[in-house]
């Protein structure tokens, strides 16, 4: 939003809406443009400057060439400025961690639920009892198995079929569920290892994940 200057007692900066509110009478036109006794200020380049040093003053504007120019000055902070910028730096820093952290937890329940989805709550609570009977039973053709036993009657399959089949469709679920769970630790990793915001905010959440039909 362009800023003004006052040219008659040099008073800025200077908003449209102080300008419209102190001339109430005066039909202004579109687009805006100040009435006599004001300028536009041109703002000077922001120079490089290290903020947890440092602070960036704004300097009173001179007029050059019919221009009124608004620079800046590098100030230095003391000791205990510098002290509460530091501060101030890494409870940011922090906040941003855990923000990204948050989205990249999100991102990896969203995809855990894609592949958990497809099965009732209620056999998904199961699950711990099918591969504990199938892994006795491959063990041991001898092994207790209710859950098995009964599932593989209803079904018309051998109980050895039905506890190969659940090993299997196990074994397939640990790959997937491992390789999600690295992709989100790798992720949560660089932002552990991140110094500063920019570096934290390079995390995107949505990437670095496999392809969603590798899940399957």
């Amino acid at each position: 939003m362009t800023q003004y200057i006052d040219t008659k007692n040099g008073r800025w900066p200077v908003t449209e809406h102080e300008i419209r509110a102190g001339h109430p009478n005066t039909l202004f036109p579109s687009p805006f443009e100040p009435c006599e006794g004001y300028a536009p200020l041109v703002l000077e380049p922001v120079p490089v400057y290290d903020s947890a040093t440092s602070r960036l003053e704004p300097t009173r504007p001179k007029e050059v060439n019919g221009q009124w120019l608004q620079g800046w000055e590098v100030r230095p902070l003391n000791p205990a400025e510098i002290e509460s910028r530091a501060a101030e730096i890494a409870a940011r820093l922090t906040a941003d961690k855990a923000a990204v952290v948050a989205a990249i937890n999100s991102e990896y329940e969203r995809r855990m639920e894609v592949i958990s989805a497809r099965y009732p709550a209620s056999e998904r609570e199961s699950w711990p009892v099918q591969t504990g009977e199938a892994r006795a039973l491959l063990a041991d053709p001898g092994a207790q198995t209710p859950w098995i036993d009964a599932a593989a009657a209803v079904r018309g399959i051998d109980r050895a079929e039905l506890a190969t089949r659940i090993i299997a469709l196990d074994n397939a679920y640990r790959t997937v569920h491992g390789t999600l769970t690295g992709a989100r630790q790798r992720l949560e990793d660089l932002v552990g290892a991140a110094t500063s915001r920019e570096e934290v905010l390079a995390v995107d959440p949505l990437q670095g994940w496999p392809e969603e039909g590798g899940q399957n």
